[in-house]
């Protein structure tokens, strides 16, 4: 699973690898993917409540047990 490969790989999985945290303003970050040109290849439209929303899942997330 990606998850366990970017953990693997030493790559960021959580806001704390980014040096960020839950309560954090994601605005900018949130704009900036909005703006990107590769969510065009996306099967269905993505808004940015759903991009924060799987921030939040993600955070969440433990990896498989």
């Amino acid at each position: 699973m990606a998850y366990e490969l970017n953990k693997s790989l030493k790559l960021p999985v959580c806001l704390a690898d980014l040096e960020l945290q839950r309560g954090d303003s994601l605005e900018d970050v949130l704009k900036a993917t909005m703006e990107n040109q590769e969510l065009a290849h996306t099967p269905y439209p993505i808004s940015k409540e759903q991009l924060y929303q799987a921030i939040l899942d993600l955070e969440d997330y433990e990896g498989e047990r």
